[in-house]
């Protein structure tokens, strides 16, 4: 769906997008009608060659307003990547991270460390970040790395630790007028659903758990998956492209999350 058919929708049947009561505040929620969508992190598009796409997501600090502004007129919606869970050594704020914050190394990752969700002192920070996307115009926020409760991150955080965490994340957003999804944390999805406006997940197919994000597709919201063939690619999206449930929308991208986009026949 495109951004101006979604819009036009809305106001046809005089239903705010808003996901609680009373508030006057309204953002982006996809539904499973979204298809055509990509993730680029490495560059953002040259605003004088945008892809054409439903929804796009690009790097907070790397995209430019002017990019998001553009991509948005040709009837884009688009999303802000934040890395919510992790510390990256790399971005213009890293310095405001206080070492208490910041535990063991993200394995695989050169130049990140797992973040303490558990601590407040990590929400001024983050809520910086969500300004920052809301006031470059973006429409969402695809938040990265909020399972640290799944891995080894130096911190003894719990599953509650991380609904508790994720929740207050989707409301930060949503008070800013900014869609979100639940990105990876498909363990908590009956917890969660109500909270995030879409869900995307990583290696499903492959991985064999896509049935984790059933609550989303019983919602009625989005269902996407971003799937990483290592090799024989056109055989690789071929088999997954076969063993994928119905209802999941799924991309096939390098792990550098370049330009380079595959995806199962229409």
């Amino acid at each position: 769906m495109s951004r101006f058919f979604g819009l036009l929708i809305m106001i046809l049947l005089c239903t705010p997008s808003a996901g609680y009561a009373g508030d006057a505040v309204s953002w982006w929620r996809p539904n499973a009608s979204v298809r055509n969508w990509d993730i680029l992190l490495q560059d953002p598009p040259p605003i004088d060659n945008l892809p054409v796409r439903d929804m796009l997501i690009l790097d907070l600090f790397d995209t430019p307003a002017e990019t998001v502004a553009a991509l948005q007129k040709q009837g884009t919606w688009v999303v802000c990547y934040i890395n919510v869970g992790a510390w990256e050594n790399w971005r213009p704020d890293a310095k405001d991270f206080p070492t208490k914050l910041i535990g063991k190394r993200y394995r695989g990752w050169q130049g990140e460390k797992w973040l303490d969700i558990r601590n407040r002192g990590l929400r001024p920070l983050i809520e910086a970040r969500l300004d920052l996307c809301r006031d470059k115009g973006f429409d969402g926020v695809d938040p990265d790395n909020i399972n640290g409760f799944d891995n080894t991150t130096g911190f003894s955080i719990s599953d509650t630790n991380q609904i508790t965490f994720n929740r207050w994340l989707a409301r930060a957003a949503h008070s800013r007028g900014l869609g979100i999804g639940l990105k990876n944390a498909t363990s908590l999805s009956t917890a969660l659903v109500a909270d995030f406006d879409w869900v995307l997940m990583e290696s499903c197919v492959a991985e064999g758990w896509c049935a984790e994000s059933a609550p989303f597709q019983k919602a009625g919201k989005a269902i996407f998956d971003i799937e990483y063939p290592e090799n024989n690619i056109d055989l690789a999206v071929s088999m997954a492209c076969k063993r994928k449930p119905e209802h999941v929308n799924v991309v096939f991208k390098d792990r550098q999350l370049t330009a380079v986009l595959h995806k199962c026949p229409q």
